[in-house]
Formats: C-alpha cells, structure tokens, sequence
C-alpha cells in the first residue's frame, strides 16, 4: 500500500541587506583610542621639553642681566680714567710734579700700590650717574708716576665692582677692597688703565 506524498513547503529565507546607519558606526566601534599609559608618557615628555624650555629662559636672563652690568661698569671706570685725563690740564710745571689742584690725581698717587676712593666717593647709580646712595656700580682708582717723582707721564687705573645680582651695594662700596678679599665671586669687576701726561703747552 502506497503512502500518500505530502509536499512540505519550503520556506524562503529572507536576506536583509545592511543598514546604511549602522555601517559606520561599525567602523567607529572598531577604531582603537589612546590608552592611559600614552597619554601618561606624552606628558611625561612635554613635562621634560617644558623644563628645559624654562631653565633655558633662566639662564638667559641671567646672562642678559651680567652682560647689561659689565657695559654699564666699564663706562663707570672708563669715565673716572677720562676724568684723570682732563685733570692733566692744571698738571703743567716740570719741576713741582702733580699740583694739589688735580684732586684726582693726587688721590690716586699718593699711595701707587693702594686702590682709594676718588674724591667725593665712586659710587654710580644703575644709569651711570654719581650717586651717594642707591649705589650699583662703585670705582677705585690708583695711579703710578712712570719714572721719577718729577716724571711727566702717569699709569692711571680705575676699577668698578658691581654685585652679580644688580643689587645696590651701598654697606659694599665703602668697604671695596675687604669685600672683594672675603667674597669675591658675589662681585664683578671692570679693571681699566689709562695713560695721563702732563700738560706741556
């Protein structure tokens, strides 16, 4: 006896094309990010960079600053040994050797090997002008005759200290040569030499 053939239906599966939408934000979801440890590291490097960047500006204040005093004292002394040279005018006779009038002069040879203050005191403010208080820059002077006492040319020296900070040093002028013995390397100094002659017209 034959059985009867029943015919199961087929059923047709339904394929569904991807969504536009959700392309990309399948992309997105598979697009990797920083990780803490690289965003650590970056600005463990831009800390590094930073640092140098800042001791660099430090250091060249620094050298601004150093530069800006040793022009401002090497006008400070170059003015005192121009002040010597115009006090050579009242130096004229040959056989007296250097007048009291040249105040400067005198002071300054009186004692050849000793560095004095010149007359009125050397004290400078930070733009250059004499000053008794407020003092920068403060100048020394020393001369020598070159030959006998009745010689008719003079070495003339001046030397201008400065703090290495740009602090006034108004307690430190007054004490120059003691200051720079005890703590030279908080000081500057500016040495200049000169040649005065006596004036023969």
């Amino acid at each position: 006896m034959k059985m009867p053939i029943t015919k199961t239906p087929v059923m047709k599966s339904r394929v569904t094309q991807p969504s536009r939408v959700t392309q990309p934000r399948r992309r997105l979801l598979g697009t990797r990010g920083y990780t803490m440890v690289e965003v650590m590291m970056a600005l463990a490097v831009l800390a590094i960079g930073g640092t140098g960047i800042i001791s660099m500006q430090k250091a060249t204040v620094v050298s601004s600053l150093n530069s800006r005093n040793l022009a401002s004292a090497t006008v400070a002394a170059a003015s005192w040994i121009e002040r010597g040279k115009a006090e050579s005018a009242v130096w004229n006779s040959a056989t007296t050797g250097v007048p009291a009038a040249a105040t400067l002069l005198t002071r300054a040879v009186t004692s050849p090997t000793v560095w004095s203050d010149p007359p009125g005191g050397g004290g400078s403010s930070i733009d250059g002008a004499p000053a008794g208080a407020n003092i920068v820059y403060c100048t020394q002077v020393r001369g020598q005759l070159l030959g006998d006492p009745l010689a008719d040319t003079m070495r003339f020296e001046a030397r201008t200290m400065f703090a290495r900070t740009g602090r006034t040093i108004d307690a430190e002028c007054a004490d120059m040569t003691n200051q720079l013995a005890a703590t030279p390397e908080a000081f500057g100094v500016v040495y200049l030499t000169g040649t005065v002659k006596r004036n023969t017209l």
